[in-house]
């Protein structure tokens, strides 16, 4: 195998990889949000009581 054909295959895999990452990160985010949407204000619980857009952006970035 040459050795282009051998990075092209590595690119194609890394690529691969990456968009697999990011299409668990989306729906980890969704799945995230989707609970909050679902969850009255009165009924939530920690982390969500009391949020603010900074901390929501916080558990969005997974910092929580």
């Amino acid at each position: 195998m040459s050795e282009v054909l051998r990075y092209e295959h590595a690119e194609r895999v890394r690529d691969f990889y990456r968009e697999q990452g990011a299409e668990r990160e989306q729906a980890r985010i969704i799945e995230l949000l989707q609970k909050i949407v679902d969850t009255p204000p009165a009924e939530w619980e920690a982390p969500f009581r009391g949020m603010t857009a900074e901390s929501l952006i916080a558990l969005i970035k997974g910092e929580n």
